[in-house]
């Protein structure tokens, strides 16, 4: 979906936003936790650094009504002259 915003100076701004939705898994959040624990934390960082990376281990993808995280992705940023 994109998403038209009005900006100072007669500049308009274009966004196109990719939303995926996701949900939990438990077993796969157990699994990152205990690998966590024989990382000594090192996984955590990992997710810490890299937030999608962390979502994409402990959860799988739903529709987004369902979703108990949304991950979101800008596609194109254009500044128009108007």
């Amino acid at each position: 979906s994109c998403i038209y915003k009005k900006g100072v100076h007669t500049t308009q701004l274009i966004k196109c936003v990719c939303i995926n939705g996701y949900k939990w898994v438990c077993w796969k959040v157990w699994l990152c936790r205990i690998g966590a624990v024989c990382s000594l934390g090192l996984l955590l960082v990992l997710f810490n650094w890299r937030p999608r990376l962390g979502i994409l281990a402990r959860c799988k993808s739903c529709p987004i009504s369902m979703a108990d995280v949304l991950l979101l992705k800008v596609l194109k940023f254009v500044s128009l002259r108007l």
